[in-house]
């Protein structure tokens, strides 16, 4: 009867299989932080559209809140309503902003505020109704600013210009 030897071993096996272990651990754990990484960016790119459209929702408030004024004489000064240039005094973004959170009428809209500025009527050229062209009714123009302010501290700032007529 034949009988067989084990041979020795060497270990080779153990050692290739705990170099492919160790590959995997790191392409793994590399995988994990380029999905954490992804995630981030998405979220952020999620609350600047949010943002955004915070802001652009307030200047619809805004131009609803002219429309629906009956009279330009029924237009509020101060407190977010502006008559003509009184915005220049405000330095920049940061005044702005302060000045949308403190003011009572600075009207807040979900996560959006917006400003009211009158600029006045526009001097129309052309005829006048003395010459048989029939009159043009007087145009009002307005400057609405919004602003959309988030939690995490995302903000986007939109400006429209909008123009009635009585």
């Amino acid at each position: 009867m034949l009988t067989h030897q084990p041979h020795a071993q060497q270990g080779a096996t153990l050692v290739i299989a705990l170099i492919f272990m160790v590959l995997l651990t790191v392409i793994s754990l590399s995988s994990l932080h380029s999905s954490s990484f992804e995630i981030k960016i998405a979220r952020s790119v999620k609350s600047q559209i949010d943002a955004f459209t915070a802001a652009e929702d307030a200047l619809a408030s805004g131009e609803n809140f002219i429309t629906g004024l009956s009279d330009i004489s029924a237009f509020p000064n101060g407190d977010g309503f502006y008559q003509g240039a009184s915005l220049a005094s405000l330095s920049g973004l940061n005044d702005l902003l302060t000045g949308f959170t403190g003011s009572a009428a600075a009207t807040s809209v979900g996560n959006g505020l917006f400003y009211v500025e009158y600029l006045g009527s526009p001097a129309v050229s052309g005829n006048s109704g003395a010459s048989g062209t029939p009159s043009i009714d007087t145009q009002h123009l307005f400057r609405i600013t919004g602003a959309g302010i988030l939690a995490d501290g995302q903000v986007k700032v939109a400006q429209s210009y909008y123009s009635t007529s009585e």
